[in-house]
């Protein structure tokens, strides 16, 4: 092999989609055309300092990137590249606390990640064994608590369709459309980059409007099955045609406990279903008799919801 790097070199992505991106080197391996082994001069800069400048200086390092539809940075960008250097035992100190810093860093977002999983398990617990119960039964959905009911979807909940916009409609600023786009992953509503009607048109349009505490639902699309909870917007806004709006049919059903609802595994996995026998994934009313759900009383609905 021509090219290697050493043990704790830094290694820069230099082609393609991935470049900027860095990593440590944790031995010696032989490298490709895409990656740069970069590591300081003996008696002038540190390798774990460099690391940390070239952070700070992404940016800037990604300003040489050349060609358009497939970017590089070439040795002589990277060689030109202009850093303030200090003396070593500077850089050392400064590279020494960066390097806790990120370690840091690292362990806050992997006590995060592991949050979130334990959450997923503490959900799916408590929609499908409830709070406190000791006698359960089997059912299609698997073993439930006695007390509960499977149910149709669309037994307990009724899909309201949002209105079809038309480009003739869509003005610059106004009242603002809730399109499939605006449902974030999280679970929130994503308000930037969106779309308006006429503020004085919304009289006509006030059946779709969108409240607090509204459960919403992508309808077609790769992101069809995607649910937002609705909370804290102080201004009117309507719903495009593909975003449902999903209605308890007795009003003493707890909201919130449908949209963790309409997250679970056991939903997606039979939306997944329905949606997997057609070229375009769509969820329509039509569909609302064929998603059985487990159904507590109200009482631990509210529970359960709290608890989430």
């Amino acid at each position: 092999p021509t090219k290697l790097c050493s043990n704790k070199d830094i290694l820069f992505c230099v082609r393609g989609s991935s470049t900027g991106r860095m990593n440590i080197s944790n031995d010696k391996y032989c490298i490709g055309r895409g990656l740069a082994s970069i590591r300081g001069k003996e008696k002038h800069s540190l390798t774990d300092f460099i690391y940390q400048i070239m952070i700070f200086n992404i940016n800037s390092i990604l300003s040489f990137c050349e060609g358009s539809t497939f970017p590089n940075i070439s040795r002589d960008n990277l060689n030109n590249l202009i850093i303030t250097i200090p003396p070593l035992k500077e850089q050392e100190k400064i590279s020494l606390i960066l390097s806790s810093v990120d370690k840091k860093i690292e362990n806050t977002d992997n006590l995060i990640e592991k949050t979130k999983e334990l959450k997923k398990g503490l959900i799916q617990r408590l929609l499908t064994k409830g709070i406190g119960h000791e006698r359960f039964k089997d059912t299609e959905l698997g073993r439930i608590p006695v007390e509960w009911e499977v149910k149709k979807l669309g037994s307990y909940v009724k899909l309201i369709h949002g209105y079809q916009f038309r480009k003739e409609d869509i003005v610059t600023e106004g009242l603002p459309i809730i399109k499939i786009g605006q449902i974030s992953k999280n679970g929130t509503l994503d308000l930037s980059n969106l779309t308006y009607i006429q503020e004085e048109r919304f009289p006509k349009f006030q059946e779709f409007k969108i409240n607090n505490e509204d459960v919403l639902m992508a309808l077609s699309g790769a992101t069809t099955g995607k649910v937002a909870f609705v909370k804290n917007i102080n201004r009117n806004m309507v719903q495009n045609y593909r975003v449902g709006k999903m209605v308890t049919v007795e009003e003493e059903n707890n909201n919130m406990f449908l949209y963790y609802q309409l997250k679970s595994k056991g939903f997606y996995n039979q939306l997944m279903k329905l949606c997997n026998t057609s070229a375009q994934p769509n969820f329509g009313k039509q569909d609302m008799d064929k998603i059985n759900m487990c159904l507590p009383l109200i009482k631990e609905q509210k529970q359960i919801a709290l608890i989430l």
